[in-house]
């Protein structure tokens, strides 16, 4: 052989067809994600359920009025005394009905079908009482009742108790029934709101009715937004450079009225979609209205602001939110 001729190792190795394949090849079994990616994706995933139980706790205390948001506080309230209805008690049928008018009950036909209202009979007369669920006093915390109050000699002679209301908080059973203290002054603080807490049980249907045809028809179809309504205001806003169109739902405004404040920006609107939803996810559509009843602004009484539905009745008729009608 030459001097430059190869050798048997050489042509062995060129025939051997494994020298083809490139020493830094992988081999053909299946690429393992790298460590740091998965870290990464387990931590997204701890940080979204951390964050939500913090927005699940932070809603509970603003549902137990133990805690506020933009538009989510409540003044101290003073009341007045209450009037207990048990036998011997020196009350007459005229003072009674004096008492019930004082609190706005109205007159109406028996048998009493909503809370806040009375019939006078002979020698007797049929209250629905509507409980008391303002705050929890040692005298009596429930929901409403219907009683009958009998009369002897200027003073109460029975009552009896005719029952609660099918779905609604129970009455108290451990107390005598009794006429509920009513607000005779609130105390404000620098937000200047008046607003009092009235379960959803207390506004009458025709009231509810009323607040979810205005503001928000598919409120018990949606999932806390309505895409189609939101598509086409975003569109609109994003074209005019600023917000111009609300589309906002009962659930969305809830979400501003607890978390984000009034302020009209692409921003906050944005903000409000997977609040809303996390709304829906935790409360029923029944808490949410509830809530927004509750949060509303209704308007102003000169330097002072009307927050909720019970004081926007009190202000607007002169009456409690369980004594509206149509």
């Amino acid at each position: 052989m030459g001097e430059n001729a190869p050798g048997p190792g050489s042509l062995l190795a060129m025939a051997d067809p494994r020298q083809d394949v490139p020493p830094s090849a992988s081999p053909p079994h299946k690429r393992r994600a790298p460590r740091s990616a998965l870290l990464y994706v387990f931590l997204a995933v701890f940080a979204v359920i951390a964050g939500f139980v913090i927005f699940a706790v932070r809603v509970r205390e603003l549902r137990a009025l133990r805690a506020t948001g933009p538009a989510w506080f409540f003044p101290s309230r003073v009341y007045s005394a209450d009037v207990t209805l048990s036998p011997e008690a020196p009350l007459s049928q005229g003072q009674l009905e004096a008492q019930l008018r004082a609190r706005g009950y109205r007159p109406a036909a028996p048998p009493l079908r909503m809370p806040g209202t009375f019939a006078i009979g002979s020698g007797a007369t049929d209250v629905f009482l509507r409980g008391f669920l303002d705050a929890h006093d040692p005298a009596g915390y429930g929901g409403p009742e219907r009683v009958r109050v009998r009369f002897a000699n200027d003073q109460v002679a029975a009552v009896d108790r005719l029952g609660g209301v099918l779905g609604a908080t129970k009455p108290d059973l451990a107390h005598p029934p009794r006429l509920e203290p009513f607000t005779v002054a609130l105390l404000f603080d620098k937000n200047r709101v008046r607003r009092s807490w009235v379960s959803i049980e207390r506004v009458p249907r025709v009231v509810q009715a009323a607040v979810v045809a205005s503001e928000d028809r598919r409120f018990y179809q949606h999932f806390g937004f309505d895409p189609r309504a939101n598509v086409r205001a975003l569109a609109r806003d994003v074209k005019a450079g600023g917000v111009r169109e609300g589309a906002s739902t009962i659930t969305q405004q809830l979400a501003r009225s607890l978390f984000l404040g009034n302020q009209r920006t692409l921003t906050r609107k944005l903000a409000e979609i997977p609040l809303a939803v996390g709304l829906e996810i935790l409360l029923s559509k029944r808490q949410i209205l509830e809530m927004y009843l509750n949060s509303v602004y209704w308007g102003q009484a000169g330097t002072v602001g009307i927050g909720g539905v019970a004081e926007a009745s009190r202000w607007y008729f002169d009456l409690p939110v369980d004594s509206l009608g149509l």
